[in-house]
């Protein structure tokens, strides 16, 4: 086994200690519940926020194509419409 290795071993032994040591201390324990509790609330309200931008962004997708679609039937149209006059003006002649 290298030194490194060995140090490596002891630094875990050493602070996993001093975990269990704080994890017995009555505040330590009501500190870290405040701090897990406040993670979770501030996890739930971002998932509030990704949820609300999601919809946002869908919406204008879906308003995006829908547009698109507009546009590619008016566009579609166009032409045949060009055409009818033309034809109209030859018979004429």
């Amino acid at each position: 086994m290298n030194r490194n290795c060995l140090w490596m071993f002891l630094a875990g032994a050493v602070i996993g200690g001093a975990v269990v040591i704080a994890a017995r201390n009555q505040q330590v324990r009501k500190v870290a519940l405040k701090a897990v509790g406040k993670g979770l609330q501030l996890k739930n309200d971002a998932a509030v926020i990704v949820e609300s931008l999601k919809e946002g962004v869908e919406d204008f997708f879906a308003e995006a194509v829908a547009a698109a679609e507009e546009a590619n039937a008016e566009a579609e149209a166009a032409p045949a419409k060009a055409k009818k006059p033309a034809a109209k003006r030859a018979a004429a002649k």
